[in-house]
């Protein structure tokens, strides 16, 4: 039920860690997170938050940009907010489309436009708050960036409104294919 994004970053964190030869536990403790969340983030049952994935990296002495692709990536300035703004979009977008996989397993799928975003059922109708709410809880679990951006429905033009942004981008690819 994972994208191809999180498939790949599940696999990463396991080959990293292997390359250290280091057992789930131990990594977790020299890391500084719980073994529940890496080993979550290893086998793709749990997407994790950008600064856990960036504690992940750091912990394991290994570029962010390692655990998405085989070439070398390195960023100028760790600290780069641009840079942090741009990794916690990005996360969003993929916790979105994890998200909309569940909700399609569900009948339930995304709509939208060039402005807005909503879910709605088979019909296309909207479902009710309370009804929306039981189908969200399980995803607060696997995707927290997900639900926190459906719960804000943002909308682009709003100032400062990420989750719009990254609705509607989440959105596209996925009408995209």
């Amino acid at each position: 039920m994972t994208t191809m994004v999180m498939r790949d970053l599940a696999s990463r964190l396991r080959v990293v860690r292997a390359e250290k030869n280091w057992g789930l536990v131990e990594a977790a403790k020299k890391i500084g997170i719980s073994a529940t969340t890496l080993g979550d983030a290893e086998s793709g049952k749990r997407i994790p938050h950008a600064e856990t994935v960036m504690k992940i990296a750091a912990g394991y002495g290994v570029p962010f940009g390692r655990l998405f692709t085989d070439a070398p990536v390195h960023f100028e300035d760790q600290g780069d907010q641009a840079q942090v703004r741009r990794i916690k979009h990005e996360f969003t977008v993929q916790s979105l489309l994890f998200a909309f996989e569940y909700l399609e397993s569900l009948g339930y799928k995304p709509v939208g436009d060039e402005t807005h975003f909503w879910i709605a059922d088979a019909e296309g109708n909207r479902p009710e708050i309370d009804e929306f709410t039981e189908v969200l809880k399980p995803l607060i679990a696997m995707a927290p960036l997900a639900v926190g951006a459906l719960s804000r429905r943002g909308t682009p033009g709003e100032a400062g409104t990420d989750a719009g942004g990254a609705l509607l981008e989440a959105y596209s690819r996925w009408t995209e294919g």
